[in-house]
């Protein structure tokens, strides 16, 4: 009769104990500070995808370099606004010095993990995941 009682008040103790230990939240991803680094692309929305060499490094300064080669090198600004990140893409004239905004992109992120991130564009477009590594 003893072993009757005992396993509900078990059951309801472990119930407990569970949801208490699974609503502990994780501490907030400062997205400023986790994007940092040097990434590769290692997925879009076909797929997996490979550019051997290349990649994206978002800087302190709010400058995002991307690198395919030597001669294919180009600079954009970055910022984040709520759950978005958008990119600017410049354009300075090599004449008249001048900087030109070609365009702003808008992405949705996402730290799957603080090596990898999942950008989704914004805008409508063929290609519109990708999914980043953080390059060590």
């Amino acid at each position: 009769m003893k072993n009757h009682k005992f396993i509900p008040f078990l059951a309801s103790t472990f119930f407990c104990l569970f949801f208490i230990c699974c609503n502990e939240d994780e501490p907030p991803i400062d997205p400023q500070q986790t994007i940092l680094g040097k990434w590769k692309i290692i997925e879009n929305s076909f797929g997996p995808v490979s550019y051997p060499g290349s990649y994206t490094e978002y800087r302190p300064d709010s400058i995002v370099f991307d690198y395919v080669s030597e001669a294919d090198t180009s600079y954009s600004k970055y910022w984040f606004s709520d759950s978005l990140l958008f990119v600017s893409h410049i354009y300075i004239d090599q004449i008249t010095n001048d900087t030109i905004i070609v365009d702003t992109q808008s992405y949705k992120f996402q730290f799957l993990s603080y090596n990898k991130l999942r950008l989704d564009l914004q805008q409508p477009a063929i290609v519109t995941k990708f999914i980043y590594e953080r390059l060590k």
